[in-house]
């Protein structure tokens, strides 16, 4: 299973990237992060590719799941861009993947 993480946030750090590399059948994990800390984001992707674009990321990663790492409200937007390149799986962590019903009409 390839992984895109959008946004090398703290709780990517502490706890999403230390649990997902203890799961067997992960092959790569790529990070997306508008940070200009590149050199640490490299040491964080796991046979991954390092992008400073979500967009991008979303377009030119292989992932088979997408997670969004974002403020809440910044969710749906990028889930619904997540959701259109048919990636399989989708998580916002433990966050509302839209702050109103009204964001989910495009998905």
């Amino acid at each position: 299973m390839n992984i895109l993480i959008i946004s090398y946030s703290a709780i990517v750090k502490k706890r999403i990237l230390p649990a997902l590399r203890k799961i067997e059948g992960i092959s790569s994990i790529d990070i997306a992060s508008r940070s200009s800390a590149s050199g640490l984001l490299a040491e964080a992707a796991y046979n991954g590719t390092v992008f400073n674009d979500y967009a991008d990321a979303i377009s030119r990663s292989n992932a088979d799941l997408v997670y969004i790492s974002l403020v809440n409200s910044s969710h749906a937007e990028w889930a619904e861009q997540a959701l259109c390149p048919c990636k399989k799986s989708l998580s916002c962590g433990s966050n509302r993947l839209c702050l109103a019903s009204t964001n989910t009409d495009g998905m």
